[in-house]
């Protein structure tokens, strides 16, 4: 149980700076039209466009070359954030 416990906290502490933007009707059709092979990356990206985000954070660039969206690393955020 110490892993679910560890990640309540972290997700606690993370959501005390960030949102998590709504996904709706409307955000899932725009799912359709993007030009990603796997849906719930998809689904990610139409998210954060609804949500005027400024990038994805992700361990996996990769599977957002072809996001709208710029995706970065953890590691990437961070230095952003501190500086």
């Amino acid at each position: 149980m110490r892993g679910n416990e560890a990640i309540r906290d972290f997700l606690g502490e993370i959501l005390g700076f960030l949102t998590v933007p709504p996904t709706d009707h409307v955000v899932a059709r725009q799912t359709l039209t993007l030009p990603m092979g796997d849906f719930k990356d998809a689904l990610q990206v139409a998210s954060t466009l609804a949500a005027k985000a400024d990038f994805i954070v992700t361990r996996n660039t990769a599977d957002y070359r072809r996001s709208p969206v710029p995706a970065i690393t953890p590691s990437e955020f961070l230095r952003r954030v501190r500086a």
